[in-house]
């Protein structure tokens, strides 16, 4: 089991392929000196087996460890970076959608200004008229044309004006 779960590792691991290598090799061994180690205990020899445990085992699982945590130690940074990298295009998605919101909202208000003084010009150019026909001053010309209801409004003003001055005119001569 040991061997298929470094052969697993070696499917997703990117760092030095020597590391597995190594692991490998001292897992071999590792198993060879417990072949060993396992007809020494057979044989009841207990000072023949420690020497093994001592001699050979203990180093070979001392090397196999040290790997084991250079491969852990290479894992935990590489999650690092990419817990960096996700964190650098989080700010970085932050920040553009703020830009692209505030874009769009001066966007908006410009547009909500121009479209307002558009409207605004329209009604006062129609009320200062009506103004001048209060004070009977019907020589009336609204400058703005639309074919929205402001303009068809100046249209019926200036029509207003200009029917009205004709009924003057044409009161005048009667008088």
């Amino acid at each position: 089991t040991l061997l298929s779960t470094i052969e697993k590792l070696r499917e997703t691991y990117t760092g030095d392929p020597e590391l597995l290598d190594k692991i490998t090799d001292d897992t071999n061994e590792f198993i060879r000196i417990l072949e060993e180690e396992k007809s020494v205990i057979s044989s009841s020899d207990t000072i023949a087996s420690f020497e093994i445990y001592e001699e050979k085992i203990l180093p070979v699982r001392q090397r196999v460890s040290e790997l084991a945590i250079e491969i852990s130690n290479y894992e935990t940074n590489l999650a690092s970076e990419l817990s960096a990298d996700i964190k650098s295009n989080i700010q970085f998605t932050i920040i553009a959608v703020l830009v692209i919101s505030i874009f769009s909202v001066i966007i908006g208000v410009f547009f909500a200004v121009y479209i307002t003084n558009m409207l605004r010009r329209g009604i006062s150019e129609v009320h200062n008229a009506a103004l001048k026909m209060a004070d009977g001053n019907f020589d009336i010309s609204i400058n703005y044309k639309s074919k929205d209801e402001i303009g068809q409004m100046g249209v019926a003003i200036e029509t207003l004006a200009n029917n009205s001055k004709s009924v003057i005119t044409d009161l005048g001569f009667l008088l």
